[in-house]
């Protein structure tokens, strides 16, 4: 399975290294790193949350997410739904 992202020039190619653990290549440009599944996994979700982390911090920057606005001491969102 082959992933491509070209706007980047991020190329993602998972394949069987073995029966029991695929292998998981990336590519940005010349340079190629081999992970395990488990560690793509890891890696993936590590990057989601600094991601959410600085996109939370610079929307606090802008004042959009206020802990007063949102009715909330500990400054995270408020998702109610109405």
């Amino acid at each position: 399975m082959i992933f491509h992202l070209k706007k980047h020039n991020l190329t993602v190619t998972v394949t069987h290294g073995n029966r029991f653990e695929p292998i998981v290549q990336l590519a940005l440009g010349s340079e190629v790193r081999i992970l395990q599944l488990g560690e793509f996994t890891n890696f993936l979700l590590s990057m989601i949350e600094e991601g959410r982390k600085a996109t939370t911090a610079y929307l606090e920057s802008l004042g959009a997410l206020s802990p007063k606005k949102n009715g909330r001491k500990d400054g995270a969102a408020s998702h109610t739904s109405r």
